[in-house]
């Protein structure tokens, strides 16, 4: 988007400068007709009598318009005395900010660009061209770039969003095999096949870890098998003696020998 901005720049500047470049020889023309009097009564190349009137040659005139250029003259009192046929009616004088010159200034008015200068007299002297063709191909250019901007923010975005889902994608399976491995599914593993190699490493230590605590737990429930068998036969023995020594009324000796036993036993 800011590289498309930044064309977008250039080339309405570019415009600008095309534009400028086509109206500077019509405004010279303007300024030596201007000079030779055209067909008014008087001549300005003599500042004293202000004109009152000014009008083109026929062949000028007609050459203007074929470029598609109107121009306006206005006195040195700001009235206007020429203008050709097609120029808009709403065109003002331009502000002298500086003394008369012979330099050419540009303005922007609208889809208007028009050229102008001032003679030393000080009459001023404009030619302009409606650019509504070129500003509407500009903008569309714009929006152009615009949208091809947003087009590729919107497919990196969908291009980051796959390689973010397929780098978590080990990190899901880590989860889901933890998960299976809590319920009890100790022979469960991550798969390791297509994980890129920054998690092949950190799948592999984990696969080794879950291989540890599963021959750990089955020692555990190893053990405590063991124990339970170990444990089956002096409690068998605890039991018989005591429900025996029950059964009927005995000896001291006999109550003393059943103790010793379940000593034993214990």
């Amino acid at each position: 988007c800011g590289f498309g901005l930044t064309l977008f720049e250039m080339e309405g500047r570019k415009l600008l400068q095309r534009a400028d470049e086509a109206l500077a020889s019509p405004l010279s023309e303007l300024h030596r007709a201007l000079a030779r009097g055209g067909r008014g009564p008087e001549s300005l190349s003599n500042p004293r009598p202000p004109p009152r009137s000014f009008e083109v040659e026929p062949a000028l005139a007609a050459a203007f318009a074929k470029q598609g250029v109107y121009f306006v003259a206005w006195s040195r009192t700001g009235q206007r005395i020429g203008a050709s046929q097609d120029a808009p009616p709403d065109v003002g004088p331009p502000a002298l900010e500086a003394g008369p010159s012979l330099v050419q200034l540009h303005r922007s008015v609208g889809e208007r660009r028009e050229a102008f200068l001032f003679t030393p007299p000080g009459e001023c002297l404009l030619v302009g061209r409606w650019m509504a063709v070129e500003v509407a191909a500009h903008r569309r250019e714009g929006w152009l770039w615009l949208g091809l901007g947003a087009g590729l923010l919107v497919a990196a975005l969908a291009v980051e969003a796959w390689l973010l889902r397929r780098s978590l994608r080990p990190i899901e399976s880590i989860s889901a095999a933890a998960e299976r491995i809590a319920a009890g599914q100790l022979q469960e593993r991550i798969p390791e096949a297509g994980v890129v190699a920054e998690m092949a490493g950190l799948i592999a230590v984990l696969n080794r870890s879950f291989g540890q605590l599963e021959e750990l737990i089955a020692s555990q429930r190893r053990f405590t098998s063991d124990a339970a068998h170990e444990l089956r036969t002096p409690l068998t023995v605890l039991l018989t003696e005591l429900e025996s020594a029950l059964i009927r009324e005995r000896t001291g000796e006999d109550y003393r020998e059943t103790l010793q036993v379940c000593v034993r036993a214990s």
